[in-house]
């Protein structure tokens, strides 16, 4: 599952998405949240749709969840 605001997308609607980001004068910063489960492959695939649509600025968000 990919999210882009909390609305789930498709990783062509998230291109899209990001396609559009790109094109504001200020880009916008990306926050790459993933579960622990989530293969990289899936991650590496958003980053690269990213970095395609001219998004650079990206920071990883973790949950730290103490117990």
């Amino acid at each position: 599952q990919v999210s882009w605001n909390q609305d789930q997308v498709t990783m062509d609607q998230l291109t899209a998405r990001m396609d559009q980001a790109a094109q504001q004068a200020k880009k916008p910063s990306l926050q790459l949240r993933a579960d622990k489960d989530v293969k990289y492959d899936v991650v590496a695939q958003v980053m690269a749709r990213a970095s395609k649509a001219g998004l650079t600025d990206l920071a990883f968000v973790s949950d730290s969840q103490t117990p």
